[in-house]
């Protein structure tokens, strides 16, 4: 095991003795914000004149305030290294649909390691990890948990413990109901309350009256949108922070709050002139880019009289976050399996000792979301989905890969910029010292450092291509009752086949496929139908084939039909055998397999 130093010991906090006698009585409650697409430029306390968020601002000046955090460009990566400290490559996430957002079932969360340690646990807002049994929050550590539907801010829906719920408020307020809800019934033991929000990530709404407000200062509708957004989840954190002050627990919680990645470019809603204006700051890029403005995010550290409010420019990584707030949390000794790829910056923020990680900062995006490129759809670039099969993932050429490495004042990015020819190979470095804006390329400058740190990182891009999950697909796990699976999350594709966003689609022709991996503890009978977008035309001919035990049956492609599935680890192929020339096979959008309560 990786052993820490006590608390008390290594930390000179403004009340390091009072510090200790209250981790060694309750350690503290923790309570982690985390918006969606909101920029760093989305707040005032940043310089961003229009926007009004008094709430936040008075949260940032009572923390320790980072000015140079980074995320990684989408929104499962960062909550896949947000809640286990690992790169998210290594955790099998690599994008945001397609299958590709689930995280692998041998990580570890936070709330897993909290909850270990006596915490109670709860999440509530966006989860985005995986979205079937065995992924889901609760299966992941947290005692109870509100995965809500995507992307609905008015009139929130979504499962609570399973349940399908629905409530007649603001997605934010309903959030902030569940917490304060939760915290009540659990203040006398130490929680960790997790909001992932859904702000202020498109589709824009927001209370008319916010809305008017902007509008009044002249803004467009879209923008005034956005920042009514921001505003009313202003107003949701405000009252959270005063419930925790009116129970007595706000100088015995940690409370963080952060984004995910970078503002969206929104090209189909936002003027050129909206997106100047919410560019406060001007940095480079957007969401999906791993130039600054894509990757750059708010992180405050609010730990009332015991932690000294303070500015921290040096550069902290999303994956110290977690090894961080375990540390807070009294666990003096870390676990190390699976190993962190991030290190507690509690010195740090103690100034007691300079924070030095053993790696540079390295991210990755997918070519897809680069926001240099062609506009935004929802299937992305050709292939942009596509299952990554495990003999080619070894294979995956680094010359073609978006990747970036940042040390203390250099950042290299390859790639960054879009490019119709995927073979070349494009170096950006910038001294962020004195061009944070990233308009200078600096590399032809400066050969051995380009050279140096592109050899850093072929070196990681190798480490991470060997990992035995990254950019694995899931394996949905079966059990009693009906399993509904998401038919755009295939392990393999043959054909004109394809995943995207939301549906497989691409069926075009004899023979296309797509292959499903299943894991079912006792073997089974079991009742098998696939649900499409539209209605299948007649005279087609399908067929299911699990190639573990050599079963093949023939169908019309809807069913429902019973196959024998074996125990274990086993995949299912879907295959289309038979369609007459002039039919328009729809989208397939889901796999519902029935177990029954008693296996074979």
């Amino acid at each position: 095991m990786k052993t820490n130093p006590p608390i008390a010991a290594a930390l000179a906090f403004a009340s390091a003795a009072a510090l200790s006698a209250a981790v060694a009585d309750r350690p503290p409650n923790i309570v982690l914000i985390q918006c969606d697409d909101l920029g760093w430029d989305d707040l005032a306390l940043h310089g961003n004149p229009w926007v009004q968020t008094p709430n936040l601002d008075k949260l940032g000046r009572q923390s320790v305030r980072f000015n140079d955090f980074t995320v990684n460009p989408t929104c499962a990566p960062t909550r896949a290294a947000t809640l286990t400290g690992r790169h998210f490559l290594r955790t099998g996430v690599s994008h945001v649909h397609g299958g590709k957002d689930f995280l692998h079932l041998s990580e570890r969360t936070l709330a897993q390691h909290l909850g270990a340690a006596g915490y109670a646990t709860g999440a509530w807002g966006k989860w985005h990890l995986g979205i079937t049994t065995g992924y889901l929050p609760w299966d992941r550590g947290f005692d109870e948990a509100y995965v809500a539907d995507l992307y609905r801010h008015r009139n929130t829906s979504g499962l609570f413990n399973g349940t399908r719920v629905a409530h007649a408020k603001w997605a934010d307020e309903v959030i902030v109901d569940y917490a304060i809800d939760f915290i009540s019934r659990n203040r006398e033991r130490p929680f960790f309350a997790y909001l992932p929000t859904l702000t202020p990530h498109s589709r824009h709404d927001a209370p008319d009256e916010w809305i008017q407000f902007y509008q009044a200062q002249g803004l467009s509708l879209e923008l005034a949108r956005v920042w009514a957004m921001v505003s009313k989840l202003d107003q949701e954190v405000g009252r959270l922070l005063r419930e925790l002050e009116s129970l007595e627990l706000l100088d015995q919680t940690i409370v963080i709050f952060k984004s995910d990645n970078g503002p969206a470019i929104d090209a189909s809603t936002l003027s050129d002139h909206d997106r100047a204006l919410r560019k406060v700051s001007n940095r480079r890029g957007w969401k999906g880019d791993l130039f600054e403005n894509g990757v750059r995010s708010p992180l405050f550290i609010m730990y009332r009289g015991t932690l000294t409010p303070r500015v921290i420019d040096l550069p902290i990584d999303v994956v110290d976050l977690a090894p961080t707030l375990l540390q807070m949390a009294g666990a003096h000794t870390l676990p190390d399996t699976p190993p962190f790829d991030g290190r507690s910056f509690l010195p740090l923020m103690a100034s007691q000792e300079p924070f030095k990680r053993s790696e540079a900062i390295f991210n990755y995006a997918h070519r897809g979301w680069l926001t240099s490129g062609p506009p935004y759809s929802m299937d992305g670039i050709p292939g942009e989905y596509l299952p990554i099969p495990a003999h080619m993932r070894k294979a995956m050429p680094f010359d073609q890969q978006v990747l970036s490495i940042r040390n203390e004042n250099y950042k290299l990015v390859l790639n960054g910029t879009f490019s119709d020819d995927p073979s070349l190979e494009h170096i950006e470095l910038f001294d962020l010292t004195v061009d944070p804006e990233e308009t200078t390329n600096i590399a032809q400058l400066n050969p051995e450092l380009s050279l140096t740190l592109l050899g850093d990182l072929r070196s990681w891009w190798a480490s991470i291509v060997n990992e035995p999950h990254a950019f694995a697909a899931p394996i949905f796990q079966l059990t009693t009752g009906t399993n509904s699976i998401p038919a755009r999350a295939p392990a393999t594709v043959k054909g004109d086949v394809f995943n995207s966003v939301i549906d497989l689609k691409g069926w075009n022709a004899k023979g296309d496929a797509a292959g499903f991996n299943f894991n079912l503890d006792v073997a089974s009978e079991a009742s098998i139908s696939l649900h499409w977008r539209q209605e299948m035309p007649g005279d087609t001919q399908w067929s299911l084939v699990v190639p573990e035990t050599h079963e093949r049956l023939i169908f019309n492609g809807e069913g429902p039909v019973q196959m024998s599935l074996p125990s274990g680890r086993f995949k299912i192929i879907i295959s289309l055998v038979d369609t007459p020339e002039t039919a328009q096979i729809p989208y397939l959008q889901s796999i519902a397999i029935d177990i029954p309560t008693k296996g074979k």
